[in-house]
C-alpha cells in the first residue's frame, strides 16, 4: 500500500468519526428534549394508562386527565423524562468507549515519523541492508491502519443502528400529532386535521440531514454533477459539496451544553 493510500485511509477515518460524534452528540439532545417536551404524548401511547383521562368535547383536545390522576400522571410524564436521560446517558457513554479505542492521532503522528525515516533512507533505499528493515516497519505499520480500519467500521455500523433506533422511537411520538388528540370527537376531528403540525426542534432534525450529507459527501443543487452530461460545458468540473455553515456549526456547539448540562 502507497504513502499517499496510507494517509488518505487516516485522513478519512478522522474527518468521519469526528463528524459521526458531533452527529450522535446532536442527535442525543434531540432525543432527550422531543422526550421532555412531548412526554405527555408518549404516556398516551400507553393503553394501560388510559385510565388516566376522561374525554372532553367538544373542546379543542379530546383528552383531559381526571382530575383524582393528577399527581400519577405527572410522575409517569417524570418517567419519560427520566428514562430518555438515562438512554441518552448510555448511548454517549457507548459511543465515547467506542471512539477511545480508535487511535487514529497516534497513527497520524506513527505516519509522520515512518514518512521522515522514508527521506532518509530513499537515496540508498535498494542498496542496504535498512531497506529490509524499512519494508518490515512498513508492513507492521500498514496492519495497524487495517486493524484500526475494522475497528471504524465496527464504530460506523453501531452509529448506523443508533440512528435508526432513535428515529425510530422519536417517529412514533411525532406521527400521534393532533390525530390522537381528536380522534372519536366527530366533525371537528376533520376540521382539526386540516391544521398543519410543526414538529419541534425540526431545525435540529435539519442540522441532522445536513450533517449526514456532509457525512456522505453529498453535493449541493446546484452542482454541476447533478446536470445531465449533455449540459456540462467540459468532462470535469469543480464540485460543490455540502458543508456546514458556521451557524450550523455554532448550533452543534449548543447542543454539546446542552448535552454536558444534561449529564450534570
Amino acid at each position: 500500500m502507497t504513502f499517499s493510500k496510507l494517509n488518505s485511509i487516516l485522513d478519512d477515518l478522522q474527518k468521519n468519526t469526528e463528524i459521526r460524534w458531533k452527529l450522535i452528540c446532536v442527535s442525543l439532545i434531540r432525543y432527550f428534549n422531543i422526550h421532555e417536551s412531548l412526554a405527555f404524548i408518549v404516556v398516551r401511547q400507553v393503553p394501560d394508562n388510559q385510565c388516566l383521562y376522561e374525554k372532553k368535547w367538544p373542546s379543542g383536545v379530546s383528552w383531559d386527565v381526571i382530575s383524582n390522576q393528577r399527581t400519577k400522571h405527572q410522575q409517569l410524564i417524570n418517567n419519560v423524562i427520566v428514562d430518555a436521560k438515562k438512554i441518552c446517558v448510555e448511548y454517549y457513554k457507548k459511543f465515547q468507549g467506542l471512539i477511545s479505542t480508535l487511535e487514529i492521532e497516534q497513527l497520524k503522528l506513527d505516519f509522520i515519523e515512518l514518512s521522515a525515516q522514508f527521506q532518509k533512507l530513499n537515496s540508498v533505499f535498494f542498496s542496504t541492508d535498512d531497506s529490509e528493515e524499512y519494508s518490515n516497519f512498513l508492513h507492521e505499520f500498514e496492519l495497524k491502519v487495517l486493524s484500526e480500519k475494522e475497528k471504524y467500521l465496527f464504530f460506523k455500523k453501531e452509529f448506523e443502528n443508533f440512528q435508526k433506533q432513535t428515529q425510530d422511537v422519536l417517529q412514533e411520538i411525532l406521527d400521534e400529532d393532533y390525530e390522537y388528540e381528536m380522534r372519536s370527537c366527530g366533525d371537528s376531528s376533520e376540521l382539526m386535521a386540516k391544521i398543519e403540525y410543526t414538529e419541534p426542534f425540526a431545525d435540529i432534525k435539519i442540522l441532522i440531514k445536513t450533517m449526514n450529507a456532509v457525512l456522505s459527501n453529498e453535493c449541493q443543487k446546484d452542482c454541476g454533477c447533478h446536470l445531465p452530461k449533455s449540459y456540462w460545458s467540459s468532462p470535469q468540473f469543480t464540485h460543490k459539496p455540502i458543508v456546514l455553515t458556521p451557524e450550523m456549526n455554532k448550533k452543534i456547539g449548543q447542543c454539546f451544553e446542552e448535552l454536558e448540562e444534561l449529564f450534570e
